[in-house]
């Protein structure tokens, strides 16, 4: 974006961006909040007074100082919260650029200047800001000459340079850099669409209703936006307990659909290298953003374990966390407009950011399997064993079995069946038996699950999870005489 505005250049701070921040301050919904930003503001407003004082006094040398570090340290806070709080806050990142790229400009020494470092941080959140034309050419011509040495990343260039193509109406040629997503690969045990998945019959129906149907059937969307304005959902949260079917399912609406699921993870975003993470987070969606514009189905971004990829403000440990958060609250937002539907997973619902879950406006529970799933599960898995037959044409004893398995998720149901067909090996491989399943329960170390802790809670912030709490376990004793009925 070009700077239009060349603010005056003043002795202690920019006048400007202070004023931005008290106008806009009302966008953050927590009065106390509000105060502390406005507060940190005018902190780090007195210590740059006292930074330029003592540049004037002790020279050039002072710039190295603990004190100006420290200010530089505040500084870099205060934009990643200013950025991730306002939603951006462009106005504020280009005012501030303004200021220092012309107070840099009056520097007698301009060599290391702290100026500088500030200057570097605003292009850190908005990379297109103070570039012209002919200086990200140059850069992208330097990146792709040093690309196959390591040395630099073209992602980022390439952003800025095609942001400015694009002011031009030309096109941008695309990069030839890895992705740090990953295309979920179908397998012969990938259902082909919901009828292969068993139970979950509200939420199946909710997901047909809020996006197979809509996509599928694109007149009678358009129709109900233009009558009760009803439109695709810019995200969906998937919540609950581990080993309850979420990437199944997602796999399952894919197929509805036609369209390609993508994964990110931290295991695949997060770095241990300084504003990694963030870079990552933005090449995985600009990577995404593109496949999107190019199908004709909308394209599902996968995004498995959200709680570790962006945690409630109040436990950050780190301003990469910050960072991180900030840039999932921008491509996270601007998804929907390139045919891309995004989707978390998470089972510590509390632990995201608030923020980051208001960007997700459909929010949907998946819970433990019910009697009919787990008796699904149950003969599906018996089916696959020839051992398993004579089990499987008992009716009466899948019903039983699946009571002993109520609490259990439905990977922790598939291993215990798995525990209980060695059990029948080892017997002298004989038929696999109720007795079998009974025993294995008894053994295994899958634990029950207690669903409360994975519910949202509106009074706490996070989810306190106490292992001897998920260990409900029925004791043995007449567990095969459980009644079916009253299940």
């Amino acid at each position: 974006m070009q700077i239009n505005y060349i603010s005056p250049v003043t002795f202690g701070y920019s006048k400007r961006s202070q004023k931005y921040l008290e106008d806009n301050i009302g966008k953050i919904e927590d009065p106390a909040l509000q105060s502390a930003v406005l507060d940190y503001s005018k902190t780090c407003n007195q210590m740059e007074d006292t930074v330029k004082i003592n540049e004037k006094k002790k020279g050039a040398k002072y710039n190295n100082s603990d004190y100006v570090g420290l200010f530089l340290s505040m500084k870099d806070t205060l934009l990643s919260n200013v950025v991730m709080l306002l939603d951006g806050a462009d106005e504020y990142l280009e005012s501030e650029y303004d200021y220092y790229s012309s107070s840099l400009k009056r520097c007698k020494n301009k060599d290391k200047n702290w100026r500088q470092n500030i200057l570097d941080q605003i292009r850190f959140w908005n990379s297109d800001i103070g570039k012209t034309d002919e200086e990200i050419k140059n850069e992208l011509e330097e990146a792709r000459k040093y690309k196959a040495t390591g040395q630099m990343q073209i992602a980022d260039v390439l952003k800025t340079y095609g942001a400015h193509k694009e002011r031009n109406e030309d096109k941008v040629s695309s990069t030839d850099e890895e992705p740090v997503v990953e295309k979920l690969a179908r397998t012969e045990f990938s259902p082909k669409g919901m009828d292969d998945v068993m139970g979950m019959e509200k939420l199946k129906s909710e997901l047909t209703e809020d996006v197979i149907e809509p996509v599928n059937n694109p007149e009678q969307a358009k129709l109900d936006l233009i009558e009760y304005g009803k439109r695709l959902p810019s995200g969906i949260l998937l919540y609950g307990p581990p080993g309850c079917g979420k990437t199944y399912i997602i796999e399952a609406l894919s197929a509805e659909i036609g369209g390609d699921v993508y994964v990110m993870n931290n295991a695949n975003t997060g770095s241990k290298f300084v504003n990694q993470t963030s870079n990552n987070i933005r090449q995985s969606f600009e990577y995404i953003y593109k496949k999107g514009d190019e199908s004709e189905k909308p394209v599902i971004l996968f995004m498995d374990e959200l709680d570790a990829m962006t945690s409630d403000r109040d436990n950050f440990q780190s301003n990469e966390d910050i960072k991180a958060t900030a840039a999932l609250l921008k491509y996270i937002e601007g998804a929907k407009a390139h045919n891309v539907i995004v989707i978390g997973a998470t089972n510590k619902y509390d632990m995201i950011d608030p923020a980051i879950r208001r960007r997700f406006d459909t929010k949907r529970y998946v819970g433990l399997p019910d009697k009919k799933q787990r008796m699904s599960l149950l003969a599906n898995n018996l089916s696959k064993k020839s051992k398993g037959q004579k089990l499987l044409e008992d009716k009466e004893a899948l019903e039983v079995l699946a009571g002993l398995s109520d609490g259990y998720s439905c990977h922790s149901i598939n291993i215990i069946a798995d525990d209980a067909s060695m059990l029948a090996l080892k017997r002298g491989r004989a038929d696999i038996s109720l007795e079998d399943f009974d025993n294995a329960i008894s053994e295994t170390d899958e634990e029950k699950i207690d669903e409360a802790l994975y519910k949202p809670k509106s009074n706490k912030k996070t989810i306190g999870f106490a292992p001897s709490a998920a260990m409900v376990l029925k004791p043995r004793t007449d567990r095969l005489a459980l009644d079916p009925k009253k299940e």
